[in-house]
C-alpha cells in the first residue's frame, strides 16, 4: 500500500533502527488526527492512556514485561523472545552466545555485548579474552538487582508449586527493586529494605 510506504520510511540497506509496528503508526496516527494531537501530546498520550494502548495494540501484559521457564529449562531458551530488535545493545554472560543473534545485531544495528564462548577443541584469542573483560564489567551491574532480590527481598527460591504464582512473586519482586531503586536516585536516600513477598 502506498500509504503504508510512506509512512515506513526503513531502508534495510541504508541499515538503522528497525522500524516500529506499520498498523501500531497507522492506529497512532488515527488517534493522532481523530483528537488533533500534536507529535508530543500523542506519545504523552499513549504512554498515559490504557485506552490509546489498546487500540494501538500495545499491552502491558506484553510477554516481554519478563519471563520465566521451569527449572530444567535453560534462561538462554528466552532470548528470541525478549529480543525486540529495536535494541541499542544486547549483553550476557557465555551461557547466552549465539551466531544468529551477533548477526542480528550486526543486520539491526545494535551492539553485541555478549561474551565469546570458544568453539569446541578451541581457546578464545587474546583479543576475544580482552572483549570479554570489557564486557564483563558492564554486565556486572545486571548482578546487582539480582542480589537486591535474594538478600533484601528473600527471593532465595520459589515458593509456590505453579509457574503462576512464582512468575506473579517474581514480578511484584521486580517492581520493588524498580522502587527501592527510583527512591535511591531521586532523593539519595538509602534503598528500601525487606519486602514482605
Amino acid at each position: 500500500m502506498e500509504e503504508i510506504s510512506g509512512i515506513d520510511k526503513t531502508d534495510r540497506k541504508i541499515g538503522g533502527r528497525p522500524r516500529i509496528n506499520p498498523l501500531w503508526m497507522i492506529k497512532a496516527i488515527f488517534l493522532q488526527h481523530l483528537f488533533s494531537l500534536s507529535d508530543p501530546q500523542l506519545e504523552d498520550q499513549l504512554i498515559d492512556r490504557l485506552r490509546f494502548q489498546q487500540f494501538v495494540g500495545i499491552h502491558l501484559d506484553h510477554p516481554e514485561s519478563v519471563r520465566d521457564t521451569p527449572a530444567h529449562e535453560h534462561d538462554s531458551t528466552q532470548t528470541e523472545a525478549l529480543i525486540s530488535y529495536d535494541e541499542g545493545a544486547l549483553f550476557g554472560d557465555k551461557a547466552y552466545f549465539d551466531n544468529y543473534h551477533k548477526y542480528s545485531a550486526r543486520k539491526y544495528g545494535w551492539y553485541y555485548g555478549v561474551l565469546e564462548k570458544p568453539a569446541r577443541g578451541q581457546k578464545l584469542s587474546g583479543k576475544q579474552k580482552k572483549r570479554n573483560r570489557k564486557h564483563s564489567r558492564v554486565r556486572a551491574s545486571v548482578e546487582h538487582p539480582l542480589a537486591w532480590m535474594k538478600t533484601k527481598a528473600g527471593l532465595t527460591r520459589m515458593r509456590a508449586k505453579n509457574q503462576i504464582r512464582n512468575r506473579l512473586r517474581f514480578v511484584f519482586t521486580c517492581m520493588g527493586w524498580n522502587l527501592s531503586r527510583t527512591a535511591f536516585l531521586r532523593r539519595g536516600t538509602k534503598p528500601l529494605g525487606l519486602v514482605g513477598l
